[in-house]
């Protein structure tokens, strides 16, 4: 596992008013295998940028909705779900696949064969745009997600 020295926390930059925050954000290298071996946490001021490279919404008992997810780091990714709370935002389509996002809030949950990281609260950071990188599951370095899409080009923003 990776020591948290190693993982690049990038600092919060300061913007002027016509600066777009979407520009200044980039993938966190190794956020994935630090956030599922629980080297890093949002207790220690963590907050992960990655990108949601699949989404997938469940029907879960009582007719609530559950939205599964993929999570990349460019290198690695990663099953999630999303807390309820933050549903609104997944049907809304202000969260899509190909956005980045800053985990503010999350835990990681054992489920069954693997772990998964649930997130309690985010902020969308960068505009859908095509997955980066060519991440491997984590830890079996499997392929994304058969469905996984990606923007269309015209959708998609410049990096």
């Amino acid at each position: 596992p990776p020591s948290s020295a190693s993982l690049h926390i990038l600092p919060t930059p300061q913007l002027s008013r016509s600066e777009s925050p979407f520009k200044t954000m980039a993938l966190e290298p190794g956020a994935i295998e630090a956030m599922m071996t629980e080297t890093i946490s949002p207790e220690g001021g963590h907050r992960p940028v990655v990108q949601l490279a699949y989404l997938k919404t469940v029907e879960a008992p009582n007719n609530n909705k559950r939205h599964k997810v993929a999570l990349s780091d460019g290198g690695r990714w990663c099953y999630g779900m999303a807390a309820t709370q933050l549903n609104q935002l997944l049907e809304t389509g202000e969260i899509s696949v190909g956005c980045l996002i800053r985990i503010d809030r999350f835990q990681v949950n054992d489920m069954g064969p693997r772990k998964i990281v649930i997130i309690l609260d985010l902020k969308v950071v960068g505009t859908a745009r095509p997955i980066q990188g060519s991440p491997v599951g984590y830890p079996d370095g499997g392929p994304l997600p058969a469905d996984s899409s990606v923007p269309p080009p015209a959708a998609a923003a410049a990096p």
